[in-house]
């Protein structure tokens, strides 16, 4: 994005990211919109012969301007004038009505539409980032640039832009009317009402600007916050820690609240100060023009067009600064959205042959570190993973083991050295074929608020029955010792396991973890700590489970109970200093 954060470099970076047939559309609505105008201009310019052919029908009547529409309609007196002239501007003042309406309607749905457009590609851009971007960025930081951000792009800055593009032609039609029925009246209604609210937004400008910034910040520590307690709720409730989370939250609403209150007040109080002036101009306006005019006769048409004219220019100069003022009020949360939308993606060149593993799974010279300021948590590994074996890995917290599993599942690529799979290197180009094979359970296993059958079939819709292999999905139920929790539900399979499966148990949910992989099918299992939560005598039924299921299935297991890598082929340990040792007897290692 550019250096430069003012508003207009903001809105062009936007518009980049908006699409061509939206950007067609927006086309579109600005012909409406000067239609609108047109409409406006019309109906005002009606209102001079309207209110003349009430108060003096005969001037109107010998008007060279009139006598077309006099001698067409045969018309043969001034007073039967009244009955077509109000016709007339009733028409135009609905069909001034609808159009605008209509600007209204398609102006919403037009911002709606961007608004959706753009919401899934900060979504869309944020799910695609590699695995390592996600470890280093808050996850409240992405739910609020998401929900919060999009909203305020459509409601604080699309739509006050097109509010201020509709504005401004509104007001360049009618100033020109006015100036053509009384320039002096209208130059001095022109400029005297923008020199007011061009200062109060001098004024105002930066405070709006500093309240945004305020705003945007406090809003993703609130998310945080909110995202933290309930999460912890079991340890805030045993550590009566209720009082503590109040005053956090407090601290970080109230001014963002206050900060938010500040903008509104700035953003409509100017109303209050345009409409006193508006009284006193029209006041002096009609003082004026009686001092200077012959006649109440001829007073009255212009004093009631410009009266009018007024009644329709000073809201749209208000809304205008109002529109103004809350794209100020809310720059900072735009500038995170532009951050979002303009997140690089690699693109890389797809290599479309599949990958199988037949043969083994190498990692030759293999380092790692996180960022470059950090050091190395693995150092030069080399380790051969034959397929249909079983290899545990284990070591202290923090040793490397995650890292180690996440570089063979190629979530995470090496530093220096290459991961191979039957000596094809993993690389960007087909790093998701190798990832196809591999079906995945951490630790704690994350479930939606869904069914268990939608869980365990994962990203398949349980009412597309189509898309569910029924009979294998029933086969991992049993052989993940689910089919008593499944008998004991009402709903069986279709029972909802709540929020982060909490109306389940740990082993539980584990369980269902562990069943997600099995109906993928995969030659590969990674299991993280993903038994931790299970007795020894169902963690070896499930086990055991795997293996009939998928005999010739490749098995990577995380633990740190020596009881549960007792069916490994080979056993890999981490070390803290980044090296591996290898170990072949579990026992051995139990009695060390």
């Amino acid at each position: 994005m550019e250096k430069n954060n003012g508003v207009l470099s903001l809105v062009k970076a936007f518009f980049r990211h908006v699409s061509k047939r939206k950007k067609i559309h927006l086309v579109q609505l600005s012909l409406l919109m000067i239609l609108a105008t047109l409409a406006e201009v019309v109906s005002l310019g009606l209102a001079l012969p309207f209110l003349s052919v009430i108060t003096n029908p005969e001037n109107l009547y010998t008007s060279e301007y009139v006598k077309p529409f006099v001698d067409l309609l045969n018309i043969q007196d001034a007073s039967e004038l009244l009955l077509p002239v109000s016709l007339i501007f009733i028409l135009t003042i609905i069909l001034s009505s609808i159009i605008r309406a209509s600007v209204l309607f398609f102006s919403g749905k037009l911002s709606a539409s961007i608004g959706s457009d753009i919401g899934l590609q900060m979504f869309s851009n944020s799910i695609n980032q590699e695995y390592v971007v996600h470890t280093r960025q808050n996850s409240s930081k992405l739910v609020t640039g998401i929900l919060n951000k999009v909203d305020v792009v459509v409601g604080g800055i699309l739509a006050p832009i097109l509010t201020i593009v509709s504005s401004i032609l509104v007001v360049i039609g009618i100033t020109f009317t006015l100036f053509y029925i009384n320039p002096t009246v209208t130059l001095f209604l022109f400029f005297f009402f923008s020199f007011i609210l061009l200062i109060i937004f001098k004024f105002t400008r930066e405070i709006l600007k500093e309240n945004s910034f305020i705003i945007s910040s406090k809003y993703i520590q609130l998310v945080k916050i909110l995202n933290e307690s309930l999460g912890g709720i079991r340890d805030i409730l045993l550590e009566k820690s209720q009082d503590f989370y109040c005053d956090q939250y407090k601290k970080i609403d109230v001014p963002m609240r206050f900060s938010g209150a500040n903008n509104k007040f700035i953003s409509g109080s100017p109303r209050f100060l345009v409409e006193m002036l508006g009284m006193i101009f029209i006041t002096l306006t009609a003082l004026y023009l009686v001092m200077f005019n012959n006649g109440i006769e001829n007073v009255v048409p212009l004093l009631g067009v410009i009266v009018l004219g007024a009644q329709k220019l000073l809201p749209v100069l208000q809304q205008t600064f109002h529109s103004v003022s809350t794209i100020n009020g809310n720059i900072g949360s735009f500038k995170d959205a532009i951050l979002l939308l303009e997140e690089k993606i690699k693109k890389v060149e797809v290599c479309n042959k599949n990958i199988t593993l037949s043969k083994n799974i190498k990692l030759i010279d293999v380092s790692f570190k996180y960022s470059i300021e950090c050091k190395n948590v693995l150092n030069n590994i080399n380790i051969n993973i034959e397929k249909g074996s079983c290899v545990g890995f284990i070591g202290e917290t923090g040793s490397g083991k995650s890292t180690l599993v996440d570089i063979i599942m190629s979530l995470l690529s090496p530093s220096s050295g290459i991961l191979s799979i039957d000596g094809i290197t993993i690389d960007e180009s087909n790093r998701s074929n190798w990832q196809r094979n591999i079906a995945h359970v951490p630790q704690h296993v994350y479930l939606f608020d869904s069914s268990i059958k939608e869980n365990i079939a994962f990203s398949v819709n349980s009412e597309d029955s189509e898309d569910i292999d029924n009979e294998l999905l029933n086969k991992v139920v049993k052989l993940c010792k689910l089919d008593s929790l499944v008998e004991s539900l009402p709903d069986g399979l279709n029972a909802k396991v709540g929020e982060m499966g909490v109306r389940l148990s740990g082993g539980q949910r584990q369980r269902i973890g562990i069943a997600r992989a099995l109906y993928k099918r995969k030659p590969v299992i990674v299991l993280d700590e993903a038994t931790s939560a299970l007795d020894g005598k169902t963690e070896e039924f499930i086990m055991n489970s795997i293996r009939a299921l998928q005999v010739d299935s490749t098995v990577l297991m995380i633990a740190h109970r020596m009881s549960t890598l007792r069916n490994c082929n080979k056993i890999l340990e981490v070390r803290r200093n980044g090296q591996i040792i290898e170990h072949k007897d579990v026992e051995l290692i139990t009695q060390a």
